[in-house]
């Protein structure tokens, strides 16, 4: 949100003042004067008696050569400022304390309801504690002094407020978030992954969601689930081709609205690196029978958000095998609803594919039903466990959970575990 600030009323720079009516001395009137005429002003005898207020004008002074001519309090508040429909109280950041009584400003930002519109500033409060500034101020109509003063028959046109969608999501903003081509490293393995790097500026949104796929062959965007809007950085390891030039797309939502995409630039994905085979002399490959090498394994704390019935990735591990058996483990804690008394059926599928994203295959598919009623939520611990024996190489091995309802009121994963043991054996 932007604001220009400006002491300006009726588009000329102007003062507001107090004085003492030559012929009344004793009398105060409040009242407006433009730096025009306040070199005639000054050369008669109330120059002294000049100061600065910080309150509406109540009487419009208006110097003429002629003399000081004083437009009456009623006058001028029934066809001047009566008629500023809009008013009220905007909180605002602590750096606007610049703002003071008697300032006008406007405000752009667009889908806002004051975008566009222009306020006089009546009075401030600032919270220390929060370091909240609370503006109050009324719409500022320039053109209702020509009309006042009788310059122009025409009243002008009340200001109006800029209709606004409730459903309006502001979008991430360019620079808000970076993209950058990285690595992660899996036993020994090193695995091109996208980085994702920024800070969510929307204060309502209530999450982030990424997706990305790749650039310039028009494919469809893959979702990478929904992070918490304190989130600054999101690796993204789904099947990412070496070589690949990928692109990102940033999403915020507030409630079950979402705001335009920002598309990041593309990057291209690096290459993909693996260690020397195990247990190799000379070339030879020699091996204890039945031993177990070291697993490789995940554990993440942090919650992924549902998709209702799109296929969200909640876990995944990349494993370079020697073609022995292997092991995989996976656990998670999961709480999914559909309130008030909504049956849905939770699915889970592991799948199997080659790092380079080849011959993505299904491994094991479980569900389990809510039949509503008192039923309409699954929470619980999901531990699987399986095994896989495929030729050797490397692979990625992912679990991705989806609903067959759309609008859950709650699709939690979080506390997730993943590992994978392979039983090596020369026999």
């Amino acid at each position: 949100m932007s604001f220009r600030i400006s002491h300006c009323v009726g588009g000329r720079f102007e003062k507001r003042l107090r004085h003492h009516k030559p012929d009344h001395p004793r009398t105060v009137v409040y009242g407006l004067l433009s730096l025009s005429g306040l070199d005639h002003f000054r050369g008669g005898v109330q120059r002294e008696r000049l100061e600065l207020i910080s309150k509406p004008p109540i009487v419009l002074v208006q110097l003429a050569p002629k003399g000081l001519h004083v437009w009456s309090d009623a006058h001028f508040c029934v066809s001047a400022h009566t008629r500023e429909g809009i008013a009220g109280v905007i909180p605002l950041k602590p750096h606007l304390q610049r703002i003071r009584p008697g300032d006008a400003f406007t405000i752009t930002e667009p889908g806002f309801v004051l975008n566009g519109l222009k306020c006089l500033c009546l009075n401030t409060d600032y919270d220390p504690a929060t370091g909240v500034v609370r503006v109050s101020f009324v719409c500022e109509t320039d053109a209702k002094y020509p009309f006042a003063l009788g310059q122009d028959p025409t009243p002008p046109e009340p200001q109006v407020l800029e209709p606004v969608d409730p459903r309006y999501v502001t979008p991430p903003q360019p620079g808000d978030w970076t993209l950058a081509a990285s690595t992660l490293t899996e036993s020994g393995t090193q695995v091109p992954i996208l980085l994702v790097t920024g800070s969510v500026e929307n204060p309502t949104a209530e999450a982030v969601v990424f997706a990305y796929r790749p650039y310039g062959v028009g494919a469809e965007w893959t979702p990478v689930g929904q992070d918490d809007p304190n989130t600054i950085k999101r690796e993204i390891g789904g099947a990412i081709t070496p070589g690949t030039q990928y692109e990102v797309s940033v999403t915020y939502r507030r409630g079950n609205n979402f705001s335009d995409p920002l598309v990041l630039s593309p990057v291209t994905a690096g290459e993909l690196t693996t260690p020397p085979t195990p247990d190799s002399v000379n070339g030879s490959i020699h091996v204890i029978k039945n031993t177990v090498v070291p697993s490789a394994s995940s554990y993440v704390a942090a919650n992924v958000e549902g998709s209702g019935t799109t296929r969200v990735r909640v876990a995944e591990l990349i494993y370079t095998s020697s073609g022995s058996k292997l092991v995989l483990r996976f656990n998670a804690l999961v709480d999914w609803r559909h309130e008030p008394s909504g049956s849905f059926t939770l699915y889970t599928e592991v799948r199997r594919q080659t790092v380079s994203g080849v011959g993505d295959i299904q491994i094991l598919q479980e569900n389990m039903a809510a039949p509503g009623d008192t039923a309409d939520g699954i929470t619980a611990k999901w531990p699987i466990d399986l095994e896989d024996t495929p030729s050797a190489g490397s692979y990625r091995y992912y679990v991705e959970m989806w609903s067959t309802a759309s609008n859950m009121t709650a699709q939690n994963t979080r506390s997730r575990f993943m590992s994978i043991t392979e039983q090596r054996t020369n026999t």
